[in-house]
């Protein structure tokens, strides 16, 4: 009896980690499936690609998890088209936020460039 419930353990130690991993990488492809969505949507309600970008973080049960929105500083007027459109493609239990990128003038966007 004690052989097998050292033999499970050991199992255990093996098939956990590999149950968890694959787990977690069906969260995280759904993210990202929601992600493209989302940057689609985004880019479709804008007339083409743009500065705004999206990204999505995958929480800790399937139906969870955090948008996030990322537009330049000073170009926050840009969220005013898209906002609606996120939160009707957005599934319920997902958080949206809008964060600024930390670029502080518009002048170092053209020196990047």
């Amino acid at each position: 009896m004690t052989t097998w419930i050292a033999m499970g353990l050991v199992a255990l130690l093996f098939v956990g980690p590999l149950v968890w991993r694959t787990w977690r990488d069906h969260l995280e492809e759904r993210a990202l499936s929601l992600q493209a969505d989302l940057q689609a949507a985004v880019n479709h309600a804008l007339g083409g690609e743009s500065l705004v970008a999206v990204r999505v973080k995958p929480g800790a049960q399937s139906d969870m998890g955090t948008v996030e929105v990322f537009v330049p500083s000073g170009w926050e007027s840009e969220l005013e088209d898209v906002w609606p459109v996120m939160l009707s493609h957005i599934p319920a239990g997902y958080v949206l936020v809008f964060r600024p990128s930390p670029v502080a003038a518009p002048g170092a966007l053209k020196r990047a460039a």
